[in-house]
């Protein structure tokens, strides 16, 4: 979404350059030769593209596509992790987000689940609350998903993960978020190989 804004604006900044060049020309009773008034509008273009191409650019530099499952409860570790990655160019859907009044969390999950790389399941003690997130975690299995678990607090991973690699955040968020990254690229480059 971000880049389609971005792509916008630059289709937007075009146009009014040119429309805001034209616009001196009539208003003002000013003279330009053809020349000037050809650069202009070529400025006025190669910026435009330039704008355009660097949205497009950027847009392919998402390093991957990331579902975090997590308790309501876990929500400001979640955001944490959310914010790191998103940082380090990663496209982070989340169980709460975006989730409308009266549809249902299961649901909204399911479809972003199915645009991501990998799913992060957030293991705390809030985690073997809910029946939802257990939920969250059989559908990713049956989308044969890859699933990374996050302890984010002294809790031990449930039996229906305990065969999945993990990340510990409890003591030391910088460290551990550097070897999410690592895993999450790995992930992508595994993905890469195989298609």
């Amino acid at each position: 979404m971000k880049n389609n804004k971005l792509t916008y604006l630059s289709i937007t900044t075009l146009i009014t350059s040119i429309i805001g060049i034209l616009f001196i020309l009539l208003k003002f009773d000013i003279e330009f030769s053809l020349k000037e008034i050809s650069f202009g509008l070529l400025g006025a273009t190669i910026g435009g593209i330039l704008s355009f191409s660097l949205s497009y650019i950027f847009r392919k530099k998402v390093l991957s596509k990331v579902f975090i499952a997590h308790n309501y409860n876990d929500t400001g570790k979640a955001n944490q992790i959310k914010s790191y990655l998103v940082e380090h160019l990663v496209q982070v859907y989340s169980s709460d987000e975006s989730t409308e009044i009266g549809n249902s969390i299961i649901e909204n999950s399911k479809n972003r689940i199915k645009k991501s790389n990998l799913v992060i399941v957030i293991v705390s003690k809030d985690y073997h609350k809910s029946k939802s997130l257990k939920k969250i975690i059989d559908n990713c299995k049956s989308q044969h998903k890859r699933i990374l678990p996050v302890i984010v607090d002294d809790s031990e991973l449930p039996n229906s993960l305990s065969n999945y690699k993990y990340v510990d955040i409890t003591n030391n968020f910088d460290l551990a978020s550097k070897d999410l990254l690592s895993k999450i690229v790995s992930v992508r480059d595994q993905d890469s190989y195989l298609k």
